[in-house]
């Protein structure tokens, strides 16, 4: 690269190169492509003046491929796909509305295959184009409960495609659709592979370039291992509330713990024992977990806490090659309730709250009784006086304590028309005051 003369290439760091059937040489940079020109050591640049400088990663061209039909397909660190054919390019992205796209603009590799089908690894899905058109059929690899990245794309002898995935080799039928396979491949140390980092020789070896050095093998030799691996329970432990270590018997199937037993250690094992690192697992709770959550490696787990009651612990496992056994085994685990969350202590409050309420009721009723009882006997000593209906309602409020004023505020009558009705009342009754007209009803017992 010269910032001096515009026929230089666009950048000095060279991601990938391709020479396509007319000869031209293609150079695909950290920013931008590069065509070689009519002169030796000259370039056409494209792409090398991103409209937005934050995002110049998008025109980083990590992989170029010439498929059959001279179109050239070119992939980018986050700027999709662009296909050029006739001095023309067309760009295609990732759509989330649509679900026929490119499944993520982040492209690692691209390949095309013996049948000349063309393979897009991205960072989401394989995809496969579509013939003619501009759209993908995607193949997703979830492993661990996410989408593995496609890094890298090689073809065996037998048309199977062989894929590199972070820490993961794949070996792929194209012909099968959805159909995949883990293979075991001996002292496979690789932890992370790097994108489009792969070859194949001619006596057919396959090598792949990681981020710990590189690997090479030979298809024909990798053997997978198709058994079913048998999952165990292998142990279950309580620390309780004393927090000493002990392990409870299970060979039924079923385990009682207390909720003071918790936390709850299990562990289980796949039994398969080529390789047996990169056997798998995952679990679910039926009433707690909706979907199955994997644990990769591990195989152990220890529960905080259960809700009371009957729980049905679910675990599954696969062997190296990712052959997975989906019926799994179970684990019924009874966890016995605190006191007070218990059917008798609850059937005892129901009693008592119903116990409550029936003495309240019949405390109430009798008390209505009494009441209906004073009205009646109050109704008959004052119509045997003479008492009127309104020297009555006069009668009532003075039992209560109602003043003269507030008796004429209540009934809406005058304060002279209240003295005349109590001077009436007074006389049908025999009395001269208010002492005497209380003390008169206290005698008879008439409480209001």
């Amino acid at each position: 690269h010269d910032p001096d003369r515009s026929a230089s290439l666009s950048h000095n760091r060279v991601i990938s190169v391709c020479r396509d059937r007319n000869g031209n040489l293609w150079v695909g940079t950290w920013i931008g492509l590069n065509r070689s020109g009519k002169r030796p050591g000259d370039f056409v640049r494209f792409f090398d003046k991103p409209s937005n400088p934050g995002e110049w990663y998008k025109y980083s061209f990590s992989t170029i491929v010439e498929d059959r039909s001279g179109v050239l397909w070119f992939g980018t660190r986050g700027g999709g796909l662009y296909r050029f054919y006739g001095e023309e390019f067309t760009h295609l992205v990732h759509k989330s509305n649509q679900s026929d796209s490119l499944a993520s603009d982040f492209v690692h590799d691209i390949f095309m295959d013996s049948k000349g089908r063309v393979w897009i690894g991205t960072s989401e899905a394989l995809c496969l184009v579509v013939s003619g058109e501009n759209r993908f059929k995607h193949f997703t690899f979830n492993i661990n409960g996410y989408n593995n990245p496609i890094l890298g794309i090689l073809e065996d002898e037998e048309g199977n495609l062989w894929l590199s995935s972070s820490e993961l080799m794949i070996r792929f039928d194209p012909d099968i659709p959805n159909f995949k396979k883990f293979s075991s491949i001996k002292n496979l140390e690789i932890k992370e592979f790097m994108s489009g980092s792969c070859l194949k020789t001619q006596n057919g070896d396959m090598y792949f370039g990681g981020m710990e050095g590189l690997i090479s093998f030979s298809p024909q030799n990798i053997k997978s291992n198709p058994r079913i691996p048998p999952i165990v329970i292998t142990d279950v432990t309580v620390f309780g509330k004393d927090r000493e270590r002990k392990t409870l018997p299970y060979g039924s199937g079923e385990v009682r713990v207390s909720y003071r037993d918790f936390p709850l250690h299990l562990e289980f094992a796949a039994l398969n024992y080529t390789n047996s690192s990169k056997n798998q697992y995952a679990y679910r709770i039926d009433d707690i977990n909706e979907n199955w959550i994997f644990l990769g490696n591990t195989h152990e787990l220890t529960l905080t806490q259960l809700p009371p009651g009957s729980h049905f612990f679910r675990v599954k496992g696969s062997n190296n090659d990712g052959i997975w056994n989906e019926k799994g085994t179970v684990l019924k685990i009874m966890v016995k309730p605190p006191f007070w969350k218990s059917w008798w202590f609850r059937l005892a409050l129901l009693l008592l709250a119903l116990g409550v309420v029936g003495l309240w009721h019949r405390t109430r009723m009798l008390r209505l009784t009494r009441k209906l009882k004073t009205e009646a006997t109050m109704d008959r000593f004052l119509l045997k006086r003479g008492i009127s209906d309104r020297e009555k309602e006069i009668v009532l409020l003075m039992l209560k304590g109602k003043s003269n004023r507030e008796i004429e505020d209540i009934l809406f009558i005058s304060l002279g028309t209240v003295k005349n009705h109590i001077y009436s009342i007074f006389n049908k009754l025999n009395v001269r005051s208010r002492v005497q007209f209380l003390t008169l009803f206290k005698n008879l017992k008439i409480d209001w």
